[in-house]
């Protein structure tokens, strides 16, 4: 190809590229292409809100800390709190709520061992599980159940407040053996 026919090809592209660009940039800031624009906006933020809720519906921290610890016990914050409103029974001062203690406090821990992997039907043989295992405070979780069955067994039952401190003190005891509490 000669020189003056490759100026000739320059000069074409050239005029391409700016032919291109300018047309771009006419679509770009054409009306059409701002409802375009407006409502791709919105379809994203709607994908965005649907994904939130998604996550949310689905009990995606569980799964999280299933998948990092494999398990879904609790978190330290989740376990704290709970036992606080728990101990916050005793300063009603009043015996339905020492025994309502004692039956959350029961209750929290069994849901703690079924996260952990004791699918066994009752919390005997949770309990009975642990102690074949050889965990060491087993016999103190065991202690502390028998007083929820006798809180249960009987509705007449009469518990003081020390007895219900003692109690919970067991089940605090047993969960920081597990490391619920940190």
């Amino acid at each position: 190809m000669t020189f003056a026919g490759e100026q000739l090809v320059q000069q074409d592209q050239a005029t391409f590229f700016t032919t291109v660009v300018q047309v771009l940039s006419f679509l770009f800031h054409s009306p059409l292409f701002s409802v375009i624009k407006f409502f791709a906006a919105i379809y994203v933020a709607v994908l965005i809100v649907d994904i939130v809720l998604l996550v949310i519906l689905n009990g995606a921290q569980k799964s999280y800390r299933k998948g990092k610890r494999g398990t879904n016990l609790p978190t330290y914050a989740e376990a704290k709190r709970k036992w606080r409103r728990i101990m916050a029974r005793l300063k009603k001062n009043e015996q339905n709520y020492f025994k309502a203690a004692i039956l959350e406090a029961d209750q929290m821990v069994e849901k703690v061992l079924a996260d952990a992997g004791y699918k066994q039907p009752t919390m005997r043989e949770k309990i009975e599980r642990l102690k074949a295992q050889h965990v060491d405070s087993a016999d103190i979780l065991h202690k502390a159940h028998e007083m929820s069955v006798r809180v249960i067994q009987d509705p007449e039952l009469e518990l003081t407040k020390r007895q219900a401190e003692e109690t919970l003190l067991l089940y605090e005891q047993f969960l920081d053996d597990m490391e619920i509490f940190g």
